[in-house]
């Protein structure tokens, strides 16, 4: 861990909101103009934003898992809360990892007084980590932690490349909002699957404030996976398995199904065929000779692929006719003409060829999560309400089951939040994004965190006995 001397302490009242010199408003107001004009995210309005703004009531909430209740008790709150790595990023790239709070003021108190880029959040440890050079013999080490996933858009590079644009070229957010249907069915399949297939139900979605989604999933039985049982969690949604080439870098990574879909798979089917439709209407899919390409090769009966690009080269299928654009019209010629082979399909190869419109759709479709970061209890995620640096959005929760009407262009950034607060709005854009935090998320959850640590200190020794 990189040891980093901490910007200087700001004045804290009462409230916890910022200290400030008596007529010195508008004068600040202005110095928050001025830095917003600048490039919206700097430490002054990062200033405000933690003072203001930041939900940490609900945060500290989350974060104690019911360990905050009256019949818990300051003292047995902070031994479990002082065990929790948050790791900030200062100005310049200055990582402070390992620091750890006892209250929710002085977890507040650090947030307000370091003004961190980002915030990371790790696991519960055995031991306070800040005191874990003290220990030894594995005495330090992760007890428990959310099943996290992580979605990045640039994953799905290979097949769609205005998603990864190779260097200089880098990536630009509006690219986010066109292809946000990618994020909102990897949304509907995950969610889908941790709620009927493992049966979680506390489960946090937010966007990560630039090009993907987190899900933080905070069941007590998920928070204490083993990082095997977390491996074969995170495995359970990988259906790309053994189908790229070594050395073949800038072939497409292709999904592998089996035939009849497995139940999940099925289910995940449904849910992405209506947004893929609706993909195909508005994203040149199959549009260019790269792309033809890319689909072609993802077809592994040679007759078929010859027939399809002989076809779609005559025009058959290349224009719009009954549909909305050329790529809805092509993967209608190229489902009719692959239901044609697959019924007369025999021998060897027939099996690869009668799944291979399943193998495309979720080649092109399917959620591809990053494995590492789930497979780890001790991995590190951006914290929910941090602010993008690159692009000064809040990383603001959704709603799962509205993931499609979620739109990344309307995240309000930081600028804009502090111009409500300007301007004196009643209510502001973050009101809404602790709503839905509160609504979607917290509200039920929470309930269910104090009965567990309750009933948890009873098991222990008596209906009074708080002492685990």
């Amino acid at each position: 861990a990189m040891a980093a001397v901490a910007p200087a302490p700001v004045p804290m009242e009462a409230s916890g909101a910022l200290a400030a010199p008596e007529n010195s408003e508008p004068a600040a107001k202005r110095a928050r103009t001025s830095a917003a004009a600048a490039g919206d995210f700097s430490n002054e309005l990062l200033r405000v934003y933690y003072a203001k703004l930041f939900p940490h009531a609900a945060f500290f909430e989350w974060l104690s898992y019911g360990h905050g209740g009256a019949a818990v008790g300051a003292e047995r709150l902070g031994a479990f809360l002082c065990k929790r790595e948050i790791s900030f990023t200062l100005e310049d790239d200055v990582y402070v990892r390992y620091q750890s709070y006892k209250s929710a003021d002085e977890l507040r108190k650090g947030i307000c007084t370091r003004l961190p880029h980002k915030i990371d959040i790790g696991p519960v440890y055995t031991v306070d980590p800040q005191r874990r050079a003290a220990y030894a013999g594995g005495a330090f080490r992760p007890l428990e932690r959310e099943f996290v996933i992580d979605v990045d858009l640039t994953d799905y590079g290979d097949i769609y490349p205005e998603v990864d644009p190779p260097k200089p070229q880098k990536f630009q957010f509006p690219t986010m909002q066109k292809y946000w249907p990618l994020m909102a069915a990897a949304v509907g399949v995950i969610d889908s699957a941790l709620r009927e297939d493992f049966g979680y139900s506390e489960i946090l979605w937010v966007f990560s404030g630039r090009r993907g989604v987190h899900c933080w999933v905070c069941d007590a039985k998920a928070r204490r996976l083993t990082d095997e049982q977390r491996s074969a969690v995170a495995e359970y949604f990988n259906v790309f398995r053994n189908t790229k080439k070594a050395g073949d870098d800038d072939a497409a990574l292709r999904a592998s199904v089996s035939t009849p879909l497995h139940p999940s798979l099925s289910r995940s089917k449904a849910l992405i065929e209506p947004i893929w439709r609706q993909m195909l209407a508005t994203i040149p899919v199959f549009e260019g000779e790269a792309a033809v390409r890319t689909l072609l090769a993802l077809i592994p009966n040679e007759e078929l692929r010859a027939e399809v690009g002989r076809s779609w080269s005559k025009g058959k299928g290349a224009k719009k006719g009954d549909y909305a654009s050329v790529s809805q019209s092509r993967w209608a010629e190229l489902s009719r003409l692959h239901a044609r082979a697959a019924k007369t399909a025999k021998g060897v190869g027939s099996w690869e060829l009668r799944k291979c419109l399943d193998d495309i759709l979720f080649t092109y479709m399917f959620p591809r999560i990053d494995l590492e970061v789930s497979k780890h209890m001790n991995h590190l995620l951006k914290s929910p309400f941090c602010v993008h640096p690159k692009t000064s959005r809040v990383c603001v929760p959704f709603n799962a089951n509205e993931a499609e009407k979620f739109a990344p262009i309307e995240v309000p950034t930081l600028g804009e939040l502090v111009n409500q607060l300007d301007v004196g709005a009643k209510r502001t854009k973050m009101d809404d994004a602790v709503d839905t935090f509160n609504s979607t998320f917290l509200r039920a959850a929470s309930k269910n965190w104090r009965a567990d640590v309750e009933s948890a200190g009873r098991s222990k020794g008596g209906a009074n006995d708080m002492s685990w």
